[in-house]
């Protein structure tokens, strides 16, 4: 089975998925930092008693994982952040670029990302896996990079659909119930655990030709309007303006003191609407009411943290 994700954390999970449960439990490396509240180091002791405990919880994992099955070969990831930025056919290569180095500018690289989009590549090897029969298993949710990315993965697959092997979708539910009586809210397949992902296998359903045409159309719909943004709205993936999030900015600004931490403010943000995007977006919209004079930086991020580690004040 060849399994397409839209996302470097989703390709990564799925591929420690495939693992679990299979197989006696190997601990790999363990990093813990841990200090108290006022960020004192803990002793030596404390972070060793950490340390046993993570790995002992790990263990318990995977011994109660359900195999997932395939291997890391199978597995096919198209980080290419399509909610953001140039989406035209022409320069679509040199558009993502331009695109991910703006997007991830905020994380202050000494140079410019190198992001290496071998799309091109990988979809060539997914073809012609499926040209000799192969099935091809999708999947996605309600996040806008996922969202977008089986529209066009569907409109990339669409000239060889007579061609290839049977094709399925995995969406993701907004939410599942685990034991008991606990909820949990599923933003993206990059946050979900990798011993939960074979739990998921009840949704897949058969993308048939007429839904592959489905989201052709709306990718290419979407490349006409080629706006900065694209969001899921209402279930239905739409072409927005680049402001979209400013209110949910602003709702949190105004209940910030004159000076605060931007960092927290974002961290409120996302945690509180479920946007279902990261940081950077929210983090280049706040640099924009600094370029308008809104807003005043008074500390520097340190020179290996995002550019929002640091203080703000209003004007």
């Amino acid at each position: 089975m060849i399994e397409v994700v839209f996302s470097d954390s989703a390709c990564g999970t799925l591929k420690y998925a495939q693992s679990l449960g299979k197989g006696k439990f190997v601990s790999g490396c363990v990093g813990i930092i841990l200090t108290d509240e006022n960020g004192n180091q803990a002793s030596g002791l404390e972070i060793q008693q950490a340390k046993e405990k993570y790995v002992a919880e790990q263990r318990a994992i995977h011994e109660k994982a359900t195999p997932f099955g395939g291997s890391p070969r199978d597995v096919f990831g198209f980080s290419l952040c399509l909610s953001v930025g140039d989406i035209s056919e022409e320069n679509f290569l040199a558009n993502r670029h331009t695109a991910l180095d703006n997007l991830y500018s905020i994380h202050q690289f000494d140079e410019p990302a190198n992001f290496k989009l071998e799309y091109a590549e990988t979809l060539a090897t997914i073809l012609s896996r499926a040209k000799s029969g192969e099935p091809i298993r999708v999947w996605h949710s309600n996040n806008p990079d996922e969202a977008c990315g089986v529209c066009w993965f569907m409109a990339m697959l669409r000239p060889y659909k007579d061609e290839i092997g049977e094709i399925f979708q995995v969406k993701l539910p907004e939410v599942t119930q685990t034991g008991g009586n606990t909820l949990v809210s599923n933003m993206a397949w990059g946050g979900v655990s990798p011993e939960d992902w074979s739990s998921f296998i009840t949704y897949q359903t058969p993308l048939t030709p007429l839904l592959v045409s489905y989201y052709s159309n709306i990718w290419r719909d979407l490349q006409a309007e080629n706006s900065p943004l694209r969001v899921v709205l209402n279930g239905k993936l739409v072409s927005v303006s680049i402001g979209i999030y400013d209110d949910f900015i602003n709702r949190e600004l105004d209940l910030q003191e004159n000076e605060f931490n931007e960092a927290k403010l974002i961290g409120g943000i996302l945690g509180k609407y479920q946007l279902g995007i990261g940081d950077v977006l929210i983090a280049h919209r706040i640099e924009e009411k600094i370029s308008q004079g809104l807003l005043v930086p008074l500390t520097k991020a340190p020179k290996d943290s995002p550019i929002y580690c640091r203080m703000l004040r209003k004007v």
